[in-house]
């Protein structure tokens, strides 16, 4: 009996010690504008199951599989972002604001962020409210913000493609116009992501000032001083 019941102890060990080694704690941060940490964040782990809320500091710690997960965050009033993690067990997350009004409610009601510093946000730091910091090129950022564009080299150049033509007949000239800081340009290659403030594509009637040299379209980008 002694015997029976050392064995049933030992695999319950044994299954506890394998399920602790498949997992580990996941710590970081969750902020907005770059700097101001969000509170209340709903962090969720889809291997785990597990769910946590971010302290008013914006931090946070959650159970994750400890090789491979998928962990969501989400905010009423922000855009969700997900984030596959691979042995990590830190990381920190910069939440992008939808400048609404039912926005605008919803943060201040769950305490998200305090009305003051929000309003402060929303008149002073729009153009934080991006994640290009995190992206690996200019092309990528232009992407991010018209989804349909496309990238090919022209004359050893990258160029942007705006039209549903795309940049199956380059000799054509179908490239968008670029404008960097007011400044017509026909390389942006060298600009880094952390370097852009914001970018707008205008299409049509939109990119009429720019005159016929905007046919196929115009990317305005902006950097920051």
């Amino acid at each position: 009996m002694k015997l029976k019941l050392g064995i049933i102890v030992f695999l319950l060990a044994c299954g506890f010690a394998t399920l602790h080694a498949q997992t580990t704690v996941l710590k970081g941060k969750v902020t907005a504008f770059k700097t101001y940490p969000l509170n209340k964040v709903l962090i969720e782990s889809s291997k785990s199951k597990q769910n946590t809320l971010t302290d008013e500091n914006g931090n946070y710690e959650i159970t994750i599989n400890a090789k491979k997960d998928v962990v969501k965050f989400r905010a009423d009033g922000f855009v969700g972002q997900t984030i596959r993690i691979k042995g990590e067990t830190e990381s920190s997350v910069n939440l992008l604001y939808i400048n609404n009004e039912s926005s605008h409610y919803n943060v201040i009601n769950n305490k998200t962020l305090t009305e003051e510093n929000l309003d402060y946000c929303i008149k002073n730091c729009l153009e934080e409210n991006n994640n290009f910091d995190r992206m690996s090129s200019i092309f990528q950022v232009i992407q991010y913000v018209y989804p349909s564009s496309k990238m090919e080299s022209v004359n050893g150049m990258n160029q942007v493609f705006l039209t549903s033509r795309g940049p199956s007949s380059v000799s054509s000239g179908l490239q968008a116009l670029l404008v960097v800081n007011g400044i017509i340009t026909e390389d942006i290659t060298g600009i880094s992501p952390g370097q852009v403030k914001s970018v707008e594509v205008l299409l049509g009637n939109e990119a009429a000032d720019y005159g016929s040299r905007a046919a196929n379209g115009v990317v305005i980008i902006k950097l920051k001083n």
